[in-house]
């Protein structure tokens, strides 16, 4: 029986210089209405050196050493702005309408080059180029109103948009006899595009030993995936509630109780999604999967408040229930 094994190290750096402007005014129409708009601009350089040193061995006899090295540079514009309009209503300073836009952009320009050369034997290895061209949008639109209707009672409600756009366009070139040749199995441009739209509503109610506060939210998702190479689309639409019951009782001025439950969502992000992800070791490739689903968990919570004297201890007991867990796995085909 043939055995191979190839074994490495190396060491990674990540150098990286910021520049900064950040900008923010307030207008006050009146006494009971403020304009807010504040943003922001950044650029970042990076540069990524790293060296590898690989071993490879047949039987336990060692037959090729190379070290592959990988030199990336990336500039990285990104900027973002928000606009906040509060209005306060004279009956009660917690009467209040709060309403906001958020925008912003990333940017990515990076090229990666990774060169083999062999130390002992012969190697198969190629020189290697990457290129990405990443950029991402996200806009979030908000709107919440407080109203208290007596020093017991309150109410909010609200809702929210939020906006992901990304596209990612990366590509490897092997070099061969000369010349960079795409290599179609790691190049592609994969497009993420999702819209959240959200509707909430609570309510509360505080005494003076009891308290509780009650709400539930609907969630619509909408997520379009398009992996350009082979035209494969992975669209999703679904809709959730998430309900939150939380409640607090005092049993003495230095002893309460708090329990609360609590329903949410895990959206698989892009990285998680894209399954043309990054490459810097030939023999241990990330990517994603475009067919995952969301984490949904319910989560449950006691907590005891006591104060002795000046002091305050809480202690607390939590419990957490996932399904359709996001799990990492591996496998071995190729010798990768």
């Amino acid at each position: 029986v043939n055995q191979s094994e190839i074994r490495s190290d190396g060491v990674n750096y990540r150098n990286e210089k910021f520049f900064n402007i950040i900008l923010g005014t307030d207008y006050h129409i009146n006494e009971l209405n403020v304009l807010t708009l504040s943003g922001n601009f950044a650029y970042e350089v990076e540069d990524q050196p790293s060296e590898t040193n690989y071993s490879s061995y047949k039987n336990n006899t060692l037959i090729s050493q190379w070290k592959r090295t990988e030199i990336t540079e990336a500039t990285n514009p990104k900027w973002q702005y928000e606009l906040n309009y509060e209005r306060q209503f004279k009956d009660n300073e917690k009467h209040t309408l709060l309403a906001s836009a958020i925008g912003s952009f990333f940017g990515k320009d990076q090229s990666s080059v990774f060169k083999n050369v062999a130390t002992l034997g012969t190697i198969v290895e190629n020189d290697q180029q990457g290129n990405t061209d990443f950029q991402e949008a996200n806009y979030t639109f908000k709107l919440d109103y407080t109203k208290p209707f007596n020093e017991r009672f309150s109410m909010e409600t609200g809702a929210q948009y939020l906006i992901n756009e990304v596209g990612n366009d990366y590509a490897i070139s092997d070099l061969k006899e000369g010349q960079w040749i795409p290599n179609p199995a790691l190049t592609n441009n994969f497009q993420f595009d999702q819209k959240v739209l959200g509707i909430y509503g609570t309510g509360s109610y505080e005494g003076d030993k009891w308290g509780v506060k009650a709400g539930l939210r609907v969630e619509n998702t909408d997520l379009v995936t398009l992996l350009e190479t082979t035209n494969t689309g992975n669209n999703r639409n679904y809709t959730n509630l998430f309900p939150s019951v939380h409640t607090s009782y005092k049993i003495s001025r230095d002893v309460s109780l708090q329990l609360g439950y609590s329903r949410r969502i895990y959206r698989p992000r892009l990285w998680e999604l894209n399954p043309f992800l990054s490459l810097s070791d030939n023999y241990n490739i990330s990517t994603g999967n475009p067919d995952l689903d969301p984490e949904y968990s319910d989560s449950y919570e006691l907590t005891g408040i006591f104060k002795i004297g000046k002091a305050t201890l809480n202690s607390s007991v939590y419990h957490r229930y996932t399904t359709s867990v996001i799990e990492d796995v591996s496998t071995f085909e190729n010798n990768v």
